[in-house]
């Protein structure tokens, strides 16, 4: 699980880092210029993507049979799926960015245990399988996704920025079908390296509305 999250977050700092270099080496050539382009990199969080809710994240084989073992179970219908989501983007013209998203949604899910009413002949515990109780959250298995978009800002470059944005992306939760994204509207505001911004957004890294800091590099 951590081999797999260690990936996700590297792919995505190796890009914006190849980027970060690219324009570190320009930056001679540009200085006279305005056509030195920008570079940015954010992370945030947002609502759970909807491969997470519709199609749901089962246990590994391994845990189910521990599971079994201790009389344990998941209850799919009672969790909560937070996730990370690290993006880098180009700016290709004062309107347009081209933006490329990492991100890694988790499936914490109710872990209950059966109650038991006494001991088998091999003197296993008898579970009763209408009785439980409850005993807390816990992390099944994290699910990463890869998205690429092209923002469009409805207003010139200043302190608040519209824009919306579309692409497509592929998750291990629908199978690697290109899964469409769309930010309908998004909102940039803050300073000139450092700012905030909220999107209204369906797509693999978040469905309804995301949000968090980005820094221009």
């Amino acid at each position: 699980m951590k081999r797999l999250i260690v990936s996700v977050v590297a792919l995505a700092l190796m890009a914006t880092g190849a980027a970060f270099a690219q324009s570190g080496s320009n930056s001679g050539a540009a200085a006279g210029s305005n056509a030195g382009r920008q570079w940015r990199i954010e992370i945030g969080t947002g609502l759970q993507p909807l491969h997470m809710g519709f199609i749901g994240v089962s246990p590994s084989a391994e845990l189910e049979r521990e599971l079994v073992r201790k009389g344990q179970f998941f209850r799919e219908n009672d969790g909560f799926y937070p996730s990370v989501i690290l993006t880098g983007s180009c700016e290709l013209s004062p309107r347009w960015e081209l933006a490329l998203t990492a991100s890694v949604s988790w499936g914490y899910l109710q872990l209950c245990q059966y109650d038991t009413f006494g001991i088998d002949p091999e003197g296993q515990p008898r579970y009763d399988l209408r009785s439980f109780s409850k005993l807390g959250y816990r992390n099944v298995s994290p699910v990463p996704a890869f998205t690429v978009q092209g923002r469009y800002f409805w207003s010139k470059p200043a302190a608040v920025r519209v824009y919306s944005a579309f692409g497509l992306g592929i998750t291990p939760g629908t199978s690697f079908i290109p899964t469409p994204s769309l930010t309908l509207i998004g909102l940039r505001a803050g300073g000139r390296r450092l700012y905030g911004f909220v999107e209204a957004t369906v797509g693999p890294f978040a469905t309804f509305v995301d949000g968090g800091l980005g820094l221009r590099l």
